[in-house]
């Protein structure tokens, strides 16, 4: 983080102005989890995600898992 300059109220943007910004300045529309895999690989930290989808359920239900 100390080599992009991080602060934490930076790094807590949301991910809609993140997309709104990435628009306007290259014409290329982002994707939720493209911001998260960006994030992951420069160690941004996360919030904890309250809105857990029922895949996993879904998975066992199809006995995928």
């Amino acid at each position: 983080m100390d080599e992009l300059d991080l602060t934490v109220e930076k790094s807590k943007v949301a991910y809609d102005p993140l997309k709104e910004y990435a628009l306007n300045r290259t014409g290329l529309e982002v994707s939720n989890l493209y911001i998260a895999q960006v994030k992951d690989r420069h160690g941004v930290k996360k919030r904890e995600n309250y809105n857990f989808p029922k895949a996993e359920d879904t998975l066992r239900h199809f006995q995928m898992i």
